[in-house]
């Protein structure tokens, strides 16, 4: 992203959400919202309300969490961002996991992670397994989404940057799930 005010306001909204302060998230990318929007820079604005997005999905607040993240998919597709398109549909995936909708998030979230795969991208193969172990766990595919679970933490354990504590809580969540 960009090296301006609003930029800078994104990169700490990103913190606080990887930190768990969610409240300062949304401030802080709400910020960015508005200076992406003020500037006419579609790509910072795509960029910023696709993370908007995931910051009102896990406050529980879909249906704007859908429409940003929707206009984040469109916006990526218009501008021929082949690299951030793909964190849209998995954003666009897991709200509809949250609300209980795996019809539609299934093939998002394979969608996505064939993306990733194709360019090699461990993070966000990992980010996308996890969120593939979720689904199987919600369609009572206890088997399948322990599998998904040890792939996605397999290949998060490669990766040199430490584990934050939002992905930390991820893991964990649904690593006590499936033992339940």
């Amino acid at each position: 992203p960009g090296g301006d005010q609003t930029s800078a306001w994104a990169h700490l909204g990103l913190i606080a959400q990887e930190t768990l302060d969610l409240p300062a998230a949304r401030r802080w990318l709400e910020l960015a919202y508005d200076g992406a929007a003020a500037s006419s820079d579609d790509w910072m604005r795509a960029f910023v309300m696709n993370y908007l997005a995931d910051v009102l999905r896990e406050l529980g607040e879909y249906d704007e969490a859908t429409r940003l993240a929707q206009e984040s998919l469109a916006l990526f597709a218009a501008l021929g961002d082949t690299h951030y398109l793909p964190d849209a549909q998995l954003m666009l995936a897991q709200i509809a996991l949250d609300r209980g909708d795996c019809e539609t998030a299934a093939p998002l979230a394979a969608l996505a992670r064939q993306q990733y795969e194709a360019r090699e991208d461990a993070v966000f193969i990992a980010t996308a397994l996890l969120v593939e172990a979720e689904l199987a766990w919600k369609q009572g595919q206890r088997g399948e989404a322990t599998a998904l679970l040890e792939r996605s933490r397999v290949l998060r354990g490669t990766i040199t940057r430490n584990v934050s504590p939002r992905e930390r809580a991820q893991y964990d969540r649904l690593a006590a799930a499936l033992e339940e």
